[in-house]
């Protein structure tokens, strides 16, 4: 059991009238990982995005060279691992920090699962995933294995 606190932020605060009125801060990293955990772009899978750099730029209202600046930061402090070519990003520790609470939760992700990006990147989130349900019951090591086709 965590001692964290629990606060949840709805992803649909970035399309808030009023939020998207406020001052906007110029680019940087804290500001980029608080965009990428909480992105209305996210998909039900902790930690997987399909999402590049211009439309992040785009999004945040940033150029181009701040986004790529502070992802190049947010990467270098083990934060988001990138795979430009394939637009995924992955922040490694969102599964240890959302955590689905049921198998039923993780066989939900196949058609999400499917839809991402074929790299490298990917291989190795998988591989993370894999090694994280190892750890718990069976049931969710056998639900990510149905996600994945297996």
């Amino acid at each position: 059991m965590s001692d964290d606190l629990f606060s949840q932020v709805q992803r649909r605060i970035w399309s808030d009238r009023r939020f998207r009125a406020l001052s906007k801060p110029d680019p940087n990293a804290r500001d980029l990982f608080l965009y990428l955990l909480t992105t209305p772009r996210a998909t039900p899978i902790p930690g997987l995005l399909v999402l590049g750099e211009p439309a992040l730029a785009e999004e945040l209202e940033w150029p181009l060279k701040g986004v790529q600046r502070y992802l190049a930061e947010l990467e270098t402090a083990g934060m988001v691992r990138v795979d430009r070519a394939a637009r995924l990003i992955w922040l490694p520790n969102a599964l240890r920090h959302n955590a689905p609470r049921s198998p039923t939760n993780v066989a939900g992700w196949a058609k999400h699962w499917r839809m991402l990006p074929e790299c490298d990147l990917l291989t190795e989130a998988t591989a993370a995933f894999e090694a994280a349900f190892s750890t718990r019951n069976n049931s969710f090591k056998a639900a990510f294995a149905r996600v994945l086709g297996k």
